[in-house]
């Protein structure tokens, strides 16, 4: 299985919201609904975003060893 296959599998609502906690969970979808999330792209098994907060942030996600990194 490739990485980009076994992340699109990984990736769930739930499975975000485990990984960041709810305060941090909700913030990214607040920050999403305010179009602070810039930049979104999926290459390589790896799927990576500019944000914008109180700085810019660069975000990646991407699968490892059957967790997401």
């Amino acid at each position: 299985m490739t990485r980009v296959t076994s992340l699109n599998r990984m990736l769930s609502r739930d499975a975000l919201l485990d990984l960041a906690g709810e305060r941090y969970f909700e913030r990214g979808v607040d920050y999403y609904h305010d179009g602070r999330v810039r930049s979104l792209a999926a290459h390589g098994g790896t799927v990576a975003a500019k944000v914008l907060g109180t700085d810019e942030y660069r975000v990646r996600l991407w699968a490892e060893d059957g967790n997401i990194d």
